[in-house]
């Protein structure tokens, strides 16, 4: 009860609240919401065992991050899966585009100094990259100065909204291979590393990947986000089974051999 009277004393006497401009960062997240509220998107979850890439992640000397490791496992699924490389449009009529290869758009949480910003890296032609590479373009991205790693979105970011939305259009509507270049072809949000879970998060793209943390048995929960004018819910469980056999495959093998082709002394250490 002290505790409670101390709490209401506290907020009596804090000033009165006052009017912020929104940040230029913030522009680009609303406008990313609004145009995800007309699409119809649709989450399909999947509990995957991720006990053979966690022990073989465990075993490399070389640090690949997890947002590298569902990278790679969704665009290799995504090879064998062409729905998840597949965007509508609505003119000149109703008709789906299919890339010719994956380009991620990964959501990245950065500091300026001043504020909390939300930056999407995007990563091109990510099935024919190796974990090692993958995970270097995302130091980069990490380790550059927000005007250098995001420097279109930088730009895009200071422009009045009139200019920002056509912008955004052209780049979702002119063309298949500007989309895939400007915006990606998949997205992928995760705060796993803080353990939290990020179910169901706005995207302008088809589809877009989600896990949560791993729990002692090894299992995590992943989410994939679709757009029902691509995917449907049984091609979204299909992709998802996809992703897991990539991720006990093709990734964890990946892993295994960095490990065995690293120097002895890595190892050691």
């Amino acid at each position: 009860m002290i505790l409670i009277d101390g709490a209401r004393k506290s907020v009596a006497k804090m000033k009165k609240g006052h009017w912020r401009s929104l940040s230029k960062n913030r522009r680009l997240v609303l406008d990313v919401c609004a145009i995800s509220r007309r699409m119809p998107l649709f989450p399909a979850e999947r509990n995957v065992d991720l006990s053979q890439v966690a022990q073989a992640r465990s075993e490399s000397p070389s640090r690949v991050s997890w947002a590298a490791i569902f990278t790679k496992a969704f665009a290799l699924a995504a090879a064998d899966q062409p729905q998840l490389r597949q965007t509508y449009y609505r003119l000149p009529w109703p008709h789906l585009y299919e890339h010719n290869h994956s380009v991620a758009s990964i959501a990245m949480h950065r500091f300026d100094g001043e504020e909390d910003r939300l930056c999407w890296a995007r990563i091109r032609r990510v099935e024919e990259l190796t974990l090692a590479e993958i995970q270097r373009q995302l130091d980069d991205f990490k380790s550059q100065p927000i005007e250098v790693a995001f420097r279109s979105q930088y730009r895009l970011s200071r422009m009045p909204m009139p200019i920002r939305r056509l912008v955004w259009g052209l780049a979702l509507n002119f063309s298949g291979r500007s989309r895939a270049k400007e915006v990606g072809t998949f997205s992928m949000s995760s705060v796993a590393g803080l353990g939290t879970y990020n179910r169901f998060h706005p995207t302008v793209l088809s589809s877009s990947l989600s896990y949560g943390p791993i729990d002692d048995d090894g299992n995590c929960l992943v989410t994939l986000i679709c757009d029902h004018r691509v995917i449907d819910g049984y091609r979204a469980g299909i992709c998802l089974q996809q992703i897991e056999s990539m991720l006990a495959g093709p990734i964890a093998e990946e892993l295994r051999q960095m490990a065995e082709s690293a120097p002895a002394a890595a190892r050691a250490a």
